[in-house]
Formats: structure tokens, C-alpha cells, sequence
């Protein structure tokens, strides 16, 4: 009598269980992916022959560089850096340098080519032209990096004063 009563608490712990996992899936919320829609970026090539490598870096391009300027997903942005970066910089110090980094509109970037470093890492030397939150267009110049991992790219962030050692 003894072992068909354990059995049967089981088979009642385990229902139960299952039921919880069952309501907790149905009720939880369905959020959209966050990377389905991106705005496209107006691009002004300085180059009649320039092309993107690949159509999936020019929509994580224009997704990071949108995040980036809007400042309103630190943690999204956070997600495409690369795999490196993230294990060497923790999230609190990367999202204090988000804050003081400009913020604003893209009106456009003008890319003067895309050099393919290796088969998996290309550098973009690129001016980025927005609308700052004082309302007057300002320009930032660098020199943009991209690597190919496991199938996803990311970015690659080159700050030797903010992220000394990294790179």
C-alpha cells in the first residue's frame, strides 16, 4: 500500500508541476524580436564601386549604429559587440561609456569603402552625420569594425582610453 501511495504522490507532484510550467507559458508575454524591423540608414558612398560584403552586416550596421545614437537599449547594443569584448568588459562599465558618448538623429553616413581585413573581419572608414539633442548637425569620423562569428556579425569597438587593453 505503502510504495502505490509514493507512486501516486509522484504522478501528483508531477502534474502539478507541468500544470505550472503549462499556465506560466501560456500567460507569458510574447514580445517581438527586436532585430525583425530596423530602420535603414541613408548611406552616402564616396565611391562608385563600393557594395556591401554582405547584406546581413548592413542591416546589423544600421541596427547597431540606430541603437547607438538613440542610446535606448544599452543592453541591445551591448549584444553586438563582440564575443571577446563582452567576456573583457563587464555591462555597467560599458553602459557608463554609452552615456557620454553623443546622442541624436542619423541623417546619413558616408562610407569610403569597406577593407576586408580577413575573410572574417572587415574595417569601414566611415563619417556618421546627425542631428544632436541641441538640434545643430554635428559629424563623427571613425574608422568602423566588423567580425564574422559563428554566423553573426559584430561589431568590433576600438576606445584604447576608455577600454585600454582591448581591441
Amino acid at each position: 500500500m505503502f510504495a502505490y501511495q509514493n507512486n501516486f504522490f509522484y504522478k501528483i507532484l508531477l502534474a502539478t508541476v507541468l500544470g505550472i510550467f503549462f499556465v506560466a507559458g501560456c500567460t507569458q508575454k510574447m514580445t517581438a524580436n527586436p532585430d525583425a524591423h530596423y530602420e535603414k540608414i541613408k548611406y552616402i558612398y564616396l565611391s562608385e564601386d563600393i557594395g556591401w560584403p554582405d547584406t546581413r552586416l548592413e542591416k546589423k550596421f544600421s541596427r547597431y549604429w540606430n541603437k547607438r545614437f538613440t542610446g535606448k537599449d544599452p543592453e541591445g547594443i551591448y549584444s553586438y559587440e563582440a564575443p571577446h569584448f563582452q567576456k573583457m568588459v563587464l555591462f555597467p562599465r560599458y553602459e557608463a561609456y554609452l552615456n557620454n558618448l553623443p546622442k541624436g538623429e542619423i541623417l546619413r553616413i558616408e562610407i569610403a569603402e569597406f577593407i576586408r581585413a580577413t575573410e572574417y573581419l572587415y574595417e569601414v572608414p566611415l563619417t556618421i552625420i546627425f542631428q544632436g539633442s541641441d538640434g545643430r548637425e554635428h559629424s563623427m569620423g571613425t574608422r568602423d569594425r566588423w567580425v564574422f562569428v559563428e554566423g553573426v556579425w559584430y561589431h568590433v569597438l576600438r576606445d584604447p582610453l576608455a577600454f585600454p587593453g582591448v581591441g
